[in-house]
């Protein structure tokens, strides 16, 4: 890649959410790592889903932008919410069974 192409507002945006997804990610799995931090859960899903959302959001526009269709940075998101389905509906391994 050229410097140019660097010069993009919306690739670097879309640049700075994944990499901010990194940490959020980090969090996340330390709230389901620790029965201590159950309480930080959602919050922190919560914000690993918006900043997936707003990456993806970003990227589509970086693609239509270079003159490609936005409809690959959808299908990368469409995909990148498989692992959140699979967190939200797989039963926490950590309860005993009759726990709430």
């Amino acid at each position: 890649m050229t410097a140019r192409r660097f010069r993009e507002p919306f690739l670097i945006a879309h640049l700075i959410t994944l990499g901010l997804s990194v940490p959020l990610v980090v969090l996340l799995t330390f709230t389901y790592m620790s029965a201590e931090k159950f309480q930080f859960r959602s919050i922190a899903m919560t914000a690993v889903l918006l900043d997936a959302c707003l990456a993806n959001l970003l990227g589509g526009l970086a693609i239509k932008r270079k003159g490609h269709s936005p409809w690959w940075g959808l299908t990368g998101f469409l995909m990148g919410l498989i692992p959140f389905i699979l967190y939200l509906v797989l039963p926490d391994r950590g309860q005993k069974p009759g726990e709430a």
